[in-house]
């Protein structure tokens, strides 16, 4: 799922952190529920009343024990108007709370026989499936639905089991109006005509399994446009009324699914791509298998890019296929595993697009967004929360992507893309933790992570770097001092971070770089040179997620900001200088950026 960072800003993200410092402080720890049956298939069949905002619908759910032979069936059902439950079990009897379904067995299912429930009822959601409709003050010819998942909306128009530890495939038949468009996961099966009700039926299937929040549904008045990558049929639709912005908003995906399947070493792994875009999407949009439900707030048209962009979001859905969908977390204290890897692979392919600069100015802004706020120490990893909701912030975006690129910058391109094509062709449509990210990459380069993850994943903040630079005539060495100063370093010397980091000295025309490993509170570096650099930078490569300062010399912010090779240390060069209204830097500025 997409935050509409790219749309909102980052904003968003430091909000909900601001918000969940204090309750994430407060929560017990969350885990996986027990799966006490296997959820093999499930079978949706609906009718949306457009005019009503309700839904009756049918669910059968075929399922088998696990292990133990089972007395009752639980379902997560919020609000649900369930009026009859059916089953090839004998059934007790069931009872129905605000939340949940409970179906009593006798005599007890054994173990590992197959069985199955149906349950008839009737909607009418708050969250999970959203109408729009005149009735809501939105264009008549526009009238549709859409569904949103995750993270525990599905329970509101459906029952289910609602918990991303479970996987199994599914089906859906949506009854609508003649005229409508039917769209959800996986391929078309059929689409007819019910000569009593004149409703038109549209039979969808996933054959491959996912998890629960990832079923979809979308139906109404929508036009679309048809493309296909290699063997993948893809389809772009939109409300009527926007449909002109279609083309512009999705361009790209074609090029973006050849770029991923490059970049993973996997095979787009479903049978199609859709993306349907709707309106007052609750979020930026949302990675269902096969389906991606955008919204319409990222539609505009040619004229207006590059100032609105689709690509961002588009890309991020898009890599959400692989990660997020064809392997899926185990629980939301592993969300980081969809969101760090679809943010991470969205900068990756705006690199692919317009070139490395724009990759590295991504990631720096992505580093600034959270370097900006107060740190709560609250790590990547995390069970407290009250709300899974609450696990959507910028640990598991921008700090996941981070993390990433740290391990990419450490091992390699070459392996760092051996791993991950491992990684998701050892888990491939299974649920995955934190573990088995780290155990991957252990065994393909050999290296020992516990560090690693210790202190960017299972614990929580960032280095603070203060950086200084001398320079000795007389032995020709630059002498660069390294000073840990965030919290952590004065209240335990033993959680310090460990930094590999490289410095890159400007001499003469040529370049030199010198790596270090940065791990006490304090430390010097010596370096031999040839003669007296014009720049130093720290970093050069933005391979480390620290706040750094470093003041330097005007004379050697000067060159920085006029060297064309390094966007990033403009950046930086600038921003140290703007804090002087001397006039000469202020010209320095002006013919920096009339280059820019």
């Amino acid at each position: 799922m997409h935050l509409l960072k790219r749309i909102y800003g980052l904003m968003i993200v430091s909000i909900l952190i601001a918000l969940t410092q204090s309750s994430l402080a407060e929560s017990t720890p969350k885990y996986a529920p027990d799966r006490r049956v296997d959820i093999h298939h499930l079978t949706l069949d609906v009718i949306p009343d457009f005019e009503g905002h309700t839904l009756d619908g049918k669910t059968r759910i075929e399922f088998a024990p696990i292990a133990h032979p089972l007395t009752e069936l639980r379902l997560n059902a919020t609000d649900l108007d369930v009026f009859r439950v059916w089953s090839d079990a004998r059934i007790k009897d069931w009872t129905l709370t605000d939340t949940h379904v409970v179906i009593a067995f006798d005599p007890p299912i054994p173990a590992n026989q197959k069985k199955f429930v149906a349950l008839f009822y009737r909607a009418q959601p708050k969250m999970g499936l959203y109408f729009r409709t005149a009735q809501n003050g939105y264009p008549a010819e526009d009238t549709h639905i859409y569904s949103q998942g995750e993270a525990h909306e599905a329970q509101h128009w459906y029952p289910n089991y609602d918990y991303p530890n479970e996987r199994f495939t599914s089906e859906i038949i949506c009854r609508v109006p003649q005229g409508m468009t039917v769209l959800s996961n996986g391929k078309i099966i059929s689409e007819t005509i019910d000569n009593t009700t004149g409703l038109k039926s549209v039979h969808w299937r996933q054959d491959k399994p996912h998890v629960n929040y990832l079923i979809a549904l979308t139906a109404g008045y929508f036009k679309g446009l048809t493309d296909q990558y290699k063997n993948i049929p893809m389809g772009f639709y939109t409300p009527v009324s926007l449909f002109d912005m279609a083309k512009d908003s999705f361009k790209d995906t074609a090029d973006m699914m050849g770029f991923f399947e490059q970049e993973t070493g996997v095979p787009y792994p479903w049978h199609q791509y859709n993306q349907a875009v709707v309106w007052d999407f609750v979020a930026g949009g949302m990675e269902n298998t096969t389906l991606t439900i955008l919204t319409h707030r990222t539609l505009h048209p040619e004229e207006m890019e590059p100032l609105e962009s689709s690509t961002g979001l588009v890309a991020h859905e898009l890599a959400h296929q692989w990660f997020g969908d064809y392997v899926t977390c185990k629980d939301w204290a592993n969300l980081w595993l969809n969101e760090g890897f679809a943010t991470y692979y969205e900068n990756l392919y705006s690199g692919h697009q317009l070139g490395r600069n724009q990759f590295l100015y991504n990631q720096y802004n992505d580093a600034q967004g959270l370097l900006r706020r107060s740190d709560p120490q609250v790590p990547v990893f995390y069970r407290a929360y009250a709300d899974a909701d609450e696990q959507f912030d910028g640990r598991a975006y921008q700090k996941g992507g981070w993390v990433l690129h740290m391990l990419r910058s450490q091992l390699g391109e070459d392996l760092y893309r051996l791993c991950i094509k491992t990684y998701l062709e050892r888990h491939a449509l299974d649920t995955v933790e934190t573990a088995d990210l780290k155990a991957i990459i252990e065994e393909m380069s050999g290296r020992s992570l516990d560090r690693f993850f210790d202190q960017w994943i299972y614990t929580g903040g960032h280095p603070k770097l203060n950086v200084s630079y001398e320079w000795s005539p007389s032995t020709k060495l630059a002498k660069i001092t390294v000073k840990q100063t965030h919290a952590r370093a004065q209240k335990d010397k033993d959680i310090l971070f460990h930094v590999p980091v490289s410095v890159r000295f400007h001499v003469a025309g040529e370049t030199v770089d010198h790596d270090m490993v940065i791990d006490q509170a304090q430390q010097d570096f010596y370096v031999a040179l040839p003669d007296e650099p014009n720049q130093v930078r720290f970093d050069p490569n933005l391979t480390v997620l620290a706040d750094v300062t470093f003041k330097k010399p005007k004379a050697m912010l000067y060159a920085q900001l006029a060297d064309n090779n390094d966007i990033i240390g403009q950046i930086l060069a600038a921003r140290a200088l703007q804090e002087r209204d001397d006039t000469q830097t202020v010209l320095k500025l002006k013919e920096a950026l009339n280059k820019a």
